[in-house]
């Protein structure tokens, strides 16, 4: 849990809740995976100005490949 203050009164504070999973490997001497997944919840605190908020969450994701040259 993050707790999501603001020092402008127009700006709604928050708490953002995330969890997921990540794994890394290397596939070889050179080459590393990544993956990772998990959701946010983003919960929005009442204000004078915006009395009744909507809270938001949203999954999210990545896969990535990364090559490092070697130095023949």
């Amino acid at each position: 849990m993050t707790s999501v203050n603001y020092t402008d009164a127009r700006v709604n504070d928050a708490l953002q809740y995330s969890g997921g999973v990540f794994y890394q490997s290397r596939i070889s001497q050179h080459i590393q995976a990544t993956t990772r997944a998990g959701y946010t919840y983003y919960m929005t605190e009442p204000s004078r100005i915006q009395p009744d908020p909507r809270d938001t969450g949203n999954l999210y994701g990545e896969v990535s490949l990364s090559h490092r040259a070697s130095d023949c």
